[in-house]
């Protein structure tokens, strides 16, 4: 399978995280109500409302201005990515680990993305919102360890810092619409409704 440098950037998505989805198209597109109650299609009951993360892209297309808070509680987050800038936007994550700083997270994330580079253990790609267009609300609910992050939009490279505090494991996620896990160059999908619902995406690969 070969990418492009961005399209490598954007598949960065790790660990669990819960996507509104219209039919299958519609991956990733949100701003309606996320939570809800507890559901089927294999879902898990909701113990504890997750955190919440509002991130908003405003100003230019090329030179974007990301705003969020200084910090979140960590565990079960619902982030709510608001692109109020002209052009599409989105709001990536990453970790950085092992005393390592989100500028340097950052800076390796960049030489893998653009350049194949090799990703070192410590940098790792977080999930986060995709590109959304202007005037738009994507909502995404996933979970986010502990720790310092560099968050970034791919289609400018704006960028700012985050930092997730607490306990990794507050909340649990909760699907309606059915399960897809995702390993290395595989998909498989259980319970999938047709509609608009929440379905679980479960990175359960080495990757």
């Amino acid at each position: 399978i070969l990418m492009s440098g961005v399209d490598r950037r954007r598949a960065g998505l790790t660990g669990l995280a819960i996507v509104a989805v219209l039919g299958f198209a519609g991956a990733g597109c949100g701003g309606d109500d996320d939570e809800g109650d507890s559901g089927g299609g294999g879902g898990e009951s909701q113990s504890a409302k997750p955190s919440k993360l509002a991130i908003e892209a405003s100003g230019s297309a090329k030179t974007p201005t990301l705003t969020v808070p200084k910090s979140v509680e960590g565990g079960v987050v619902e982030i709510e990515f608001t692109n109020s800038a002209k052009g599409d936007h989105g709001a990536q994550l990453i970790l950085a680990k092992d005393g390592h700083t989100p500028a340097e997270a950052l800076k390796v994330g960049n030489a893998w993305g653009e350049n194949g580079k090799p990703l070192p253990d410590w940098a790792v790609p977080a999930g986060g919102v995709g590109s959304v267009p202007s005037g738009t609300t994507a909502t995404v609910t996933q979970e986010l360890a502990p720790g310092k992050y560099s968050v970034v939009d791919l289609d400018s490279d704006a960028n700012t810092e985050l930092e997730v505090t607490g306990d990794s494991g507050a909340g649990e996620l909760a699907s309606d619409g059915g399960t897809i896990d995702a390993t290395e160059y595989e998909f498989s999908s259980t319970g999938l409704k047709a509609g608009k619902s929440r379905v679980l995406f479960d990175n359960v690969g080495g990757e």
